[in-house]
């Protein structure tokens, strides 16, 4: 099986592209956030506020540890802002797969976010856009080792054709 992971911040874009890609492609798409959803039967801001975060957690590893027993054919998947931050699921999903950094600054995050309601670490509106500058800081040195890296803002379907196309022919 073939796996391309796509990562960056919330609000990046990943699940959009990722679907589109699916779409064009043929590729079986998966949403990180929206299969724990289904597993638990609640939204992530519930799973995080009745849980917490390390339990959410622990739910994204198990989640990638099914994903990565899979057998197949292509499959795109969409990540949660910090899913490949934690349990060196990152390292997993190298060695498994592709990664991809959908990359955004913070302008373009504050303004595809600043209507959302639904992202429990960037909770606190006034705070927004400081949020999302912090949470960038940490978690970019980590999204930086993908092997490939796209600007959110400028990239087409046909330039994740091609990176789809190089990551099929390494895995």
């Amino acid at each position: 099986m073939s796996l391309i992971f796509f990562i960056g911040m919330p609000g990046s874009g990943k699940s959009y592209f990722a679907h589109q890609v699916s779409e064009e492609y043929g590729f079986e798409h998966v949403d990180t956030d929206e299969m724990i959803e289904l597993f638990e039967q609640k939204s992530v801001n519930e799973i995080f506020e009745k849980e917490g975060e390390a339990y959410f957690r622990s739910k994204e590893k198990e989640l990638l540890e099914g994903i990565l027993e899979g057998e197949g054919h292509y499959v795109l998947i969409s990540c949660g802002g910090g899913f490949p931050v934690y349990n060196d699921n990152l390292s997993a999903m190298k060695a498994y797969g592709c990664v991809v950094y959908v990359r955004a600054n913070v302008d373009t995050l504050f303004d595809r976010l600043k209507d959302d309601d639904e992202r429990p670490l960037l909770k606190g509106k006034s705070r927004l856009r400081e949020n999302l500058e912090m949470l960038l800081e940490e978690r970019e040195p980590i999204y930086l080792q993908a092997d490939y890296i796209v600007d959110a803002e400028n990239v087409t379907i046909n330039d994740f054709g091609k990176i789809i196309e190089l990551c099929t022919e390494q895995h």
